[in-house]
């Protein structure tokens, strides 16, 4: 079997995770008649050639003859496979990450301050942006608050699915398309998004946005997709 992959150039068969599928399939051979009838076509292939050769002057070899022969069934052979649709099926198993997007508002309603009080949510959201009492909830805004989650080690929120994921980050405003963002090292000072400048742009196009990322995403494994953004959209598609 090596030995007839090695001939239709599968050199590299046999590495780890591959696996072949015999037999072949022939797509245009699936009904018993279709295979009686390429039984047949082949049978009558080797029977015209030999019948020819036999008739061939006796001033011919008898090896050429031979030679020749062969050489025309094996053509003919090879054109009755194509017109089956003949494949040879590989599997190849790997694992490796899959990829998660995340995409980042930076539409200036994500500069806006909300007034969170106190309570169990106001106390749950001070955990998750680090739990450092000296931060006035009411006047942090919605994007600081986004850096500070992120910056969070206790939770560890990007930190974690990278074990696991590849992360390809964005951030998404008033232009229909997105733009690329590097996220910073997890142990930062100011976490993941440190550099990010804050949100200026004038509108926010969140569905062209999440079009975009499909279509840049198009033909790969897509996890999932984290939107970070307060969830209004005021240009283009829902």
């Amino acid at each position: 079997m090596k030995l007839l992959l090695w001939l239709l150039f599968f050199r590299d068969i046999g590495g780890p995770g591959t696996e072949l599928v015999w037999p072949p399939r022939f797509p245009n051979c699936g009904t018993p008649l279709l295979k009686l009838l390429f039984l047949g076509l082949a049978a009558a292939i080797i029977i015209a050639v030999l019948w020819v050769y036999k008739r061939e002057p006796d001033y011919v070899a008898v090896k050429r003859k031979r030679l020749l022969a062969g050489l025309r069934i094996a053509a003919g052979m090879i054109l009755l496979f194509i017109l089956t649709g003949a494949f040879i099926e590989l599997l190849h198993r790997s694992d490796s990450k899959g990829t998660l997007v995340v995409m980042i508002d930076t539409s200036q309603s994500m500069g806006i301050a909300d007034r969170h009080g106190t309570g169990k949510e106001a106390d749950a959201l001070r955990q998750t942006l680090g739990g450092d009492a000296a931060i006035d909830l009411d006047k942090t805004v919605r994007a600081e608050q986004v850096k500070l989650a992120l910056a969070n080690q206790k939770l560890g929120f990007i930190r974690q699915l990278s074990d696991k994921f590849r992360i390809e980050a964005f951030s998404f405003g008033q232009n229909a398309q997105l733009v690329q963002l590097a996220l910073g090292a997890h142990d930062a000072p100011g976490g993941v998004l440190a550099g990010q400048p804050a949100p200026t742009d004038t509108a926010t196009q969140l569905g062209a946005a999440l079009r975009d990322a499909a279509r840049k995403l198009k033909g790969r494994k897509v996890d999932g997709v984290v939107v970070f953004t307060d969830g209004g959209w005021n240009r283009g598609e829902e």
